[in-house]
């Protein structure tokens, strides 16, 4: 006979396995589209597959060669119903500055339906970040 759980128990069961699920999901999502942007890297740059802190959703980090400040994409990717497409945040570590990719016409954070596309994009950002740096 199963042993009796409370209501708030229950909850917090069921919280912990959905995220456990997602980040099970992001981890299999970041893993295939780690595979499928290599071919499209510019020379330099690295694409890592990452888990920043344990139990947090892993990311796929682009990083560009180096250019004499410290810029980073990270493409994250859709994990719930909410957010269907992949996310992309750029992190201006020099600047200590952190902002997420906008869609036009407002302020709602763009998703991607293809993270070829995420990647297209990141790339962009991190270029015009790098372009934008004092010399």
């Amino acid at each position: 006979m199963a042993e009796p759980v409370s209501f708030a128990e229950r909850e917090f069961r069921q919280r912990a396995a959905d995220n456990r699920r997602r980040i099970a999901l992001s981890a299999d999502l970041v893993g295939q589209a780690s595979a499928a942007v290599q071919d499209r890297l510019p020379e330099g740059w690295r694409a890592v597959a990452r888990q920043p802190v344990a139990g947090a959703l892993y990311s796929l980090e682009v990083e560009p060669a180096a250019v004499g400040i410290d810029v980073i994409a990270y493409l994250i990717p859709p994990t719930t119903v909410a957010c269907s497409g992949w996310l992309v945040r750029v992190h201006h570590r020099t600047l200590r500055v952190c902002f997420p990719l906008y869609c036009d016409g407002g302020a709602r954070a763009a998703e991607f339906a293809a993270v070829c596309d995420a990647f297209d994009a990141a790339v962009g950002a991190l270029r015009v970040e790098i372009a934008a740096a004092p010399r």
